[in-house]
């Protein structure tokens, strides 16, 4: 008997709560994705440092000229995750090289 009401009460404990679905993508974020992903591109196909150093001077640039677009994103984590990729993915190709 006393299993019987141990059983009862873990049955009857907390239920787990339902998953919450995933926040939808942030429009303004993907603006920035897009972004990266023309940075990585043109990184990647630069043959030498001239070309990585202004690939990376166009990057700065859009940086600034874009400033509120960058403040006002708010990423998913998903949304995060792709522009950290392509923010490693553009680093790989510069170290290359230099």
């Amino acid at each position: 008997m006393p299993g019987l009401l141990i059983g009862a009460a873990v049955a009857c404990g907390p239920q787990p709560q339902p998953q919450q679905p995933p926040p939808p993508p942030d429009p303004v974020m993907a603006a920035v994705i897009d972004a990266l992903a023309a940075q990585r591109d043109r990184m990647c196909a630069c043959t030498d440092a001239t070309c990585v150093e202004a690939a990376e001077v166009a990057q700065f640039e859009w940086g600034f000229a874009n400033k509120p677009v960058v403040d006002r994103a708010r990423p998913t984590p998903a949304q995060a995750a792709v522009a950290d990729a392509l923010i490693e993915a553009t680093e790989a190709c510069a170290h290359e090289l230099r």
